[in-house]
């Protein structure tokens, strides 16, 4: 995402080494060299990978796409939570929030 869409500054959780979902899923579906090159980020010593040295690596193992996916089926889920609230302005905007959450940052 670009920082002024999204809204909040972005690498802060690979930054504090906080693992996300899009790194967590790279990691479950990597092998071989391409596991060991993301390893050899990691090693002490180094300073950690950049956004810049992930993205390539997301891409190919098609991870935010897939987090975008999981957050689409968690919003699903959150919607048929509240179907049986009744109409009213209260719940339009619950409604809206998650689109508006995603179409900033996809």
């Amino acid at each position: 995402g670009i920082e002024e869409t999204v809204g909040k500054s972005l690498g802060s959780d690979l930054k504090n080494g906080e693992p996300t979902l899009p790194l967590i899923h790279l990691f479950a579906n990597s092998s071989g060299a391409r596991k060991q090159e993301l390893l050899n980020m990691y090693k002490p010593g180094s300073c950690g990978p950049t956004r810049d040295a992930l993205r390539p690596y997301l891409e190919r193992a098609g991870s935010v796409e897939y987090a975008i996916s999981i957050a689409r089926e968690e919003i699903a889920r959150a919607r048929d939570e509240i179907k049986f609230l009744p109409a009213s302005g209260a719940k339009a905007a619950l409604l809206e929030i998650p689109d508006y959450v995603l179409d900033r940052t996809s």
